[in-house]
């Protein structure tokens, strides 16, 4: 089982994130990532979408992160 952190990941592989629900202090959404090295550094690329975003990103501020983890089947 891997633990919760708020540091983004450093290492590329499939990582678990999670975020709180707007409006809503217990309730997280999930979702698993890939997380690939790219010019000029680490970014997230969404396994279900090709379009990536640095790992930097405000988007991600509030998210937590759990992995490296084998790929999803």
């Amino acid at each position: 089982m891997h633990t919760w952190t708020t540091e983004k990941p450093t290492v590329p592989g499939w990582y678990w994130t999670r975020w709180k629900i707007e409006g809503d202090a217990s309730e997280y959404t999930y979702d698993v990532m890939r997380v690939e090295e790219r010019w000029p550094g680490p970014e997230l690329v969404d396994a279900d979408d090709p379009f990536s975003f640095p790992l930097d990103h405000d988007s991600y501020a509030k998210h937590e992160w759990a992995g490296p983890m084998k790929p999803p089947q």
